[in-house]
C-alpha cells in the first residue's frame, strides 16, 4: 500500500503528541464533572451528650467534604420547617427513646428563630466540612430522664464551583449529586436536680450578659460566617444561643437574667428575645420585671435598639426607643394586671407607644370594654391611629347591643372609607330594626 505525503504527516504529529511530556493540565486529576458520593460524609454533632431535663441544646448536622475537590454544598430552601414547595429540603427530626418508641416532634417552630429566605450556594473547601447549627427545642423537647436517639435526614446537594464565580443560588445544571443524607446522635437526660438547673440558669445568664456589650456576639457572628460569607441565615442562632438556651428553659431563676438582657443589651435581637419571653410568662415575677424596667436611668441602657428606617422624622432616643419596646412586651404580657396597666399609657405622647395600646385594645379587650378605648383613639391626634381605630369599632357594634351600637354606627356609616361606611350602614339597618322589634 502506498503511503501518501498526508498521511506521514499526520502519522508524525501523533508521533511527537505521544512523545511529548505531559503538561500540568493533561496529569490524572479527579473528573470535574462527578464525584465518589461516598466521599461525601453526614454525622450528628450534640452540644452536649448528657443533659438536664428541659435543658435547650445545639445540634450541629455537619457534612464532610473527602473527595479532594473543591465543591458546593447547598442544604435545600426550608432551613427550620416542612417546605410544601420543595418537599425534602428541610431537617427532617425523628427522636425515639431507649425502647424504639417515638417522641412527639413539634411541627412548625418556635419564636424567635432565624430562618434564611434565600440560600444559597456554599463554598466547600477541599478535605472541609460544612456545619449547620440546630436548637434542639425547635423540634423536640426532652424533659424526662433517658437516653434517645436523634435522627436527621436532610436533602444535601453537591454541585461544581468554576474558579472565580461568585456563589449562586443552586443551579441543577450543575449538580454533582442531590440525594437524602441521614445523621445520628445520642443524648442522654438525667434525672430532675434543682440545684445543678439553678447553676445551669446562673452559668448562662452571666456569659449572656456579658456578651451583652455585643462584642462576643458580633465576633462570633463573624467566625460562624467565615466558613460562608454569602450566608447570614442561621447566623443568629449561633451568636445569640446563650440567650435562646435562657429563654427557652421555663423556670422563674431565669426571670432576673432576662430582666438584665432587657436593660443592658447592645444587641437587638438579644434585647427582643428577652422581653418577648418576659411577656410570653404571666407570672408576677416576669411582669413585675417588666414594670421595673421602665424605671431604669438613661444611662443604665445597652445601646442595642431597632435601626430607624423612616427618613422624615428623627430616629428616637435609645432611652426612647427602649421604653417604648418595654411598653410592647407590657402590651404582649399574658399577666392578668398587663391590661389594665397597659392601657395608663394610651395618651402617651410617644407614636409608637399609643400603637401598641390600641393593637392591645383591638386584640384583648372585650366588645364592651374596647369601644369607649377605641372611641378615643378615633380622636388622636395621629390619622393612623385614627384609621386603625374605626374597623375595630365597627367589629365591636357587630356584637353590642342596640341602643350602645346605633350611635357609633351612624358616624362609621359617613366615613371616607366607601367599604367600612357600606358596612356600617347595613349594621345599623339591622341594629335599628333589632330596636324596633324590641319596642313593638
Amino acid at each position: 500500500m502506498k503511503t501518501t505525503p498526508a498521511v506521514f504527516a499526520s502519522l508524525a504529529l501523533l508521533t511527537a503528541a505521544s512523545a511529548a511530556p505531559l503538561r500540568a493540565a493533561d496529569k490524572a486529576t479527579p473528573a470535574k464533572n462527578s464525584i465518589d458520593q461516598k466521599q461525601i460524609e453526614v454525622a450528628l454533632i450534640p452540644e452536649k451528650e448528657t443533659i438536664l431535663p428541659g435543658e435547650p441544646i445545639f445540634v450541629t448536622f455537619v457534612v464532610r467534604n473527602k473527595t479532594g475537590q473543591e465543591l458546593g454544598v447547598y442544604l435545600g430552601d426550608g432551613f427550620y420547617y416542612d417546605s410544601p414547595i420543595n418537599p425534602g429540603s428541610y431537617f427532617n427530626f425523628k427522636i425515639t427513646d431507649a425502647d424504639g418508641k417515638k417522641v412527639p416532634v413539634i411541627q412548625g417552630h418556635g419564636p424567635g428563630i432565624s430562618v434564611s429566605s434565600d440560600p444559597v450556594l456554599c463554598k466547600f473547601s477541599k478535605e472541609g466540612e460544612y456545619q449547620t447549627p440546630l436548637f434542639l427545642p425547635v423540634w423536640v423537647k426532652l424533659d424526662k430522664p433517658g437516653v434517645y436517639t436523634i435522627t436527621v435526614t436532610k436533602t444535601v446537594s453537591i454541585s461544581r464551583l468554576i474558579a472565580g464565580e461568585k456563589l449562586p443560588f443552586f443551579d441543577d445544571e450543575k449538580a454533582l449529586m442531590t440525594k437524602d443524607m441521614t445523621a445520628t446522635a445520642m443524648v442522654k437526660v438525667l434525672p430532675d436536680n434543682p440545684q445543678q438547673m439553678g447553676e445551669l440558669i446562673d452559668a448562662l445568664g452571666a456569659k449572656a450578659v456579658a456578651d451583652a456589650s455585643g462584642t462576643v456576639l458580633k465576633q462570633e457572628d463573624k467566625d460562624m460566617n467565615e466558613q460562608d460569607r454569602e450566608r447570614g441565615g442561621l447566623k443568629a442562632d449561633y451568636a445569640l444561643g446563650k440567650v435562646r438556651k435562657l429563654a427557652e428553659i421555663h423556670d422563674e431563676r431565669t426571670i432576673p437574667w432576662l430582666q438584665r438582657l432587657a436593660i443592658e443589651s447592645a444587641d437587638y435581637s438579644a434585647r427582643r428575645t428577652a422581653l418577648e419571653t418576659l411577656a410570653k410568662n404571666d407570672s408576677d415575677a416576669a411582669f413585675n420585671a417588666l414594670k421595673a424596667a421602665l424605671e431604669t436611668p438613661a444611662d443604665k441602657i445597652g445601646t442595642g435598639v431597632q435601626p430607624w428606617g423612616d427618613p422624615k422624622t428623627p430616629a428616637p432616643s435609645v432611652a426612647e426607643a427602649f421604653r417604648a419596646e418595654v411598653i410592647w412586651a407590657i402590651c404582649l404580657s399574658k399577666n392578668p394586671a398587663a391590661v389594665e396597666f397597659g392601657l395608663t399609657f394610651r395618651h402617651d405622647p410617644d407614636l409608637a407607644v399609643r400603637r401598641w395600646v390600641e393593637t392591645m385594645a383591638l386584640l384583648r379587650l372585650k366588645p364592651e370594654e374596647a369601644l369607649p378605648v377605641l372611641l378615643e383613639f378615633e380622636k388622636d391626634s395621629n390619622e393612623s391611629i385614627r384609621e386603625e381605630a374605626k374597623p375595630g369599632l365597627y367589629r365591636a357594634c357587630e356584637q353590642l347591643k342596640p341602643g350602645v351600637a346605633i350611635p357609633v354606627l351612624r358616624d362609621l356609616a359617613k366615613d371616607k372609607n366607601q367599604q367600612l361606611a357600606a358596612d356600617a350602614k347595613q349594621e345599623l339597618a339591622e341594629k335599628l330594626d333589632e330596636e324596633a322589634k324590641k319596642k313593638n
